[in-house]
């Protein structure tokens, strides 16, 4: 995963950017190949910081969520909850799955653009007249991504895991489909396998999203 100049003044402001820079590598560039791994292009970034006031920062998924829990107290985390219905008044009530309900101030979506809690907040938004058009419309190009993280390797057979800057390395195969390699913290590697789906495939990926 990456945070970069949009993201990292929340986390200067929470005190957290410290943290984030602890975790992770600067990334100082992205390398392209084709899948006979022949360069083929590349992203230079190391005038990021430069031009934007922060680098492009990566690290291991995992370590941004042990790093978030950490700012909330364990009672206020709930695992395993399905939201079936979202209701808002003065306040905004939950339902969940397994019969249980919670009042709070605010309700955030993120857990994917297809949720019921996505869902819900548009149709309230779009009853009112102020859901942007654009948030109605389904994404044009849809993809399914797998991603994971490597045990830590031997840093003298990958001597790339020595270096101080992320190494982010890209394969373009054939029918849609890519493949990443990236370095991180503590002598591992991130990977990740994709495929661009079709419209039918896409469609059909929404709905499985939306469960």
């Amino acid at each position: 995963m990456s945070l970069g100049a949009s993201v990292l003044p929340v986390f200067e402001q929470l005190g957290l950017l410290e943290e984030i820079e602890r975790i992770s590598l600067p990334s100082r560039s992205v390398e392209m190949y084709n899948r006979k791994l022949k360069p083929i292009g590349g992203i230079d970034q190391r005038a990021h910081k430069t031009l934007l006031g922060y680098e492009n920062y990566i690290f291991a998924r995992p370590r941004l969520y042990d790093l978030m829990l950490k700012q909330v107290p364990p009672e206020k985390i709930s695992f395993g909850k399905k939201i079936l219905t979202t209701e808002k008044e003065n306040r905004v009530h939950i339902s969940c799955s397994d019969n249980t309900s919670y009042e709070g101030d605010i309700l955030i979506g993120a857990d994917g653009a297809y949720s019921g809690v996505r869902q819900s907040l548009y149709k309230r938004m779009d009853d009112k007249g102020v859901l942007p058009s654009i948030d109605l419309e389904n994404f044009s190009i849809g993809f399914v991504s797998m991603v994971g993280v490597a045990k830590p390797k031997d840093p003298d057979k990958y001597p790339q895991l020595k270096d101080t800057f992320s190494h982010f390395s890209v394969v373009v195969g054939e029918g849609g489909r890519n493949y990443a390699a990236v370095s991180v913290p503590d002598n591992q590697i991130c990977w990740g396998l994709g495929i661009q789906l079709s419209v039918a495939e896409a469609k059909d990926q929404q709905f499985r999203n939306s469960e």
